[in-house]
């Protein structure tokens, strides 16, 4: 069992866990306390929770992991019959994937809603740029293995976290998205504390420069500046934000809101009054609702 004492360590080390500990904690340093700062807004100790929650699944045959090559992983939190599909995907500036902290609170708190919940990692750094692929060929592989996970992949939901709510983002643009790829159109992306923008003023640097080096052209920007390639096939979106976030400027969020309202995508946003950046499932934070507000906005707008 992990406890407030743990280590990343302990994950790589642990019989159960430790074939899945390099998708769940690659962003950490090992010898790290799991719960290290209860400042940290990342939910540190639920991840605990977390983890002694998906060792339990394992010991029940009810987890699928799968690398796609050594930078692109899932792992599956599989119900016992088919059901709705969750893809969440974690941040971490497109220099690393925070899926333990950020991502698996949300897949475990979905998965007890009843959904067929998953934590996806991609390339970062120098594979950034094909972080997109990554995402393609994940949701390509499940259509194809629908019965088998025990998925249903019609309205799936894709839910993406800063740097992690781009790329979920560029899911639906209009250039790059799910049309180019030929695949199914998400029911509803979720674009938490998102970057959007790779234009100045409003672009987060760090994650541009890991996304497309140090010194891109104008052209690309624009290629991945999502707000400029939203059309009327855009995917129905939830967007929340703390209104005076701290590392990524929330007018991210109000040029996605403005580009999908002109554009009549069914849409919403949340903004709460609080400067923090990273919250993730935020349970006992002033952003704790966003889910059930998601979840509300998902079975009445999106879900057929």
């Amino acid at each position: 069992m992990f406890d407030y004492n743990s280590k990343y360590i302990d994950i790589y080390n642990d019989q159960i866990l430790g074939k899945y500990a390099t998708h769940l904690a690659s962003f950490a340093k090992k010898e790290s306390k799991i719960v290290s700062n209860d400042l940290n807004p990342w939910p540190e100790k639920e991840s605990i929770d977390c983890l002694n929650f998906i060792s339990i699944l394992s010991s029940e045959n009810k987890l699928v992991y799968k690398e796609f090559n050594k930078d692109s992983s899932f792992l599956l939190l599989k119900q016992s019959k088919p059901s709705k599909l969750a893809i969440v995907v974690a941040g971490g500036g497109y220099g690393c994937v925070c899926t333990l902290p950020e991502a698996l609170p949300v897949a475990v708190a979905l998965y007890k809603q009843g959904f067929s919940a998953l934590t996806f990692d991609y390339g970062v750094k120098d594979k950034a740029i094909y972080a997109l692929n990554d995402l393609s060929t994940l949701i390509s592989f499940l259509e194809k293995n629908e019965r088998e996970l025990n998925i249903v992949i019609s309205d799936y939901m894709v839910i993406g976290f800063s740097a992690g709510a781009h790329l979920v983002g560029s899911l639906g643009s209009s250039n790059l998205g799910y049309v180019q790829s030929g695949l199914p159109k998400p029911g509803l992306l979720v674009l938490s504390y998102p970057v959007i923008t790779m234009l100045e003023p409003h672009c987060h640097i760090g994650t541009r420069n890991n996304l497309l080096g140090l010194s891109p052209t104008l052209e690309e920007k624009e290629k991945y500046s999502l707000e400029l390639h939203v059309d009327n096939d855009y995917p129905n979106t939830f967007i929340w934000v703390c209104k005076d976030d701290n590392v990524v400027d929330s007018s991210n969020s109000y040029l996605m809101e403005k580009a999908l309202k002109k554009n009549n995508v069914i849409h919403d946003l949340i903004a709460y009054p609080s400067n923090v950046h990273g919250f993730g499932i935020a349970r006992n934070t002033v952003a704790s609702s966003w889910m059930e507000r998601m979840l509300g906005f998902y079975f009445d707008k999106c879900r057929k």
